[in-house]
């Protein structure tokens, strides 16, 4: 009777630890399927609240398959944002536009242009983003297609140096702050990321990812 006894106990406490794994695998994976990991590059930040607002223009990391062409995401940043630097704490003053950052939050996405989230931790990749940046003003615009437009741009381009030249194509899909409908205006400041390369040609020619008008003082 005893060694019956002893074998259910055994029993009840093998189903016990399978459960308790089943339990435990579960949770692992349901936290990585419900994590959005986004790299990109900061085109715009936004401190004069109580809390921050990053946008960042890049690409996820994991899951691309749920939600892959979210290029473009409005980060919040709060007081329960951790900041990474040098792979140690920091704070929101080390992070700047042009900075490649890894943020990693909910896989949540506020339905909105661009699409919102938010960020447990943000980490600083590189200061100076491995993406072409251009901050100048907007010189001349083409007449629009169906397919985008064209502008020339006179900026700051990264490792192109200060006085660039850039004639930029931005097609249907590019962000644009104002809404894809609306054009700028000549003599307004942007700024630009670029979607690959710069064709080093006079002026030099590229592909916009996004465009924002960096707003007068």
């Amino acid at each position: 009777m005893l060694k019956s006894s002893n074998s259910k106990k055994y029993i009840i406490l093998g189903l016990l630890i399978v459960i308790a794994s089943i339990i435990s695998l579960y949770q692992i994976f349901l936290k990585d399927e419900s994590l959005l990991v986004f790299e990109g590059t900061i085109i715009s930040m936004d401190t004069s609240g109580e809390t921050a607002t990053l946008l960042v223009d890049g690409r996820r990391l994991n899951q691309p398959e749920n939600g892959g062409a979210d290029t473009i995401i409005s980060y919040l940043i709060d007081a329960d944002t951790r900041v990474i630097a040098d792979n140690a704490e920091s704070n929101l003053d080390t992070l700047a536009v042009g900075n490649l950052v890894k943020i990693e939050g909910p896989d949540v996405l506020r339905t909105s242009y661009p699409a919102q989230a938010d960020a447990d931790r943000v980490i600083l990749l590189r200061e100076v983003s491995t993406d072409i940046l251009i901050e100048g003003e907007l010189m001349e615009i083409s007449e629009s297609a169906s397919d985008g437009f064209t502008i020339l741009v006179r900026g700051s381009v990264t490792g192109y140096g200060d006085s660039s030249e850039v004639y930029v194509r931005v097609p249907e899909n590019a962000y644009q702050s104002h809404g894809p409908d609306q054009l700028f205006s000549e003599g307004s400041s942007v700024r630009i990321l670029i979607d690959g390369p710069l064709a080093e040609s006079y002026p030099m020619q590229g592909t916009a990812s996004s465009i924002i008008q960096i707003e007068e003082n």
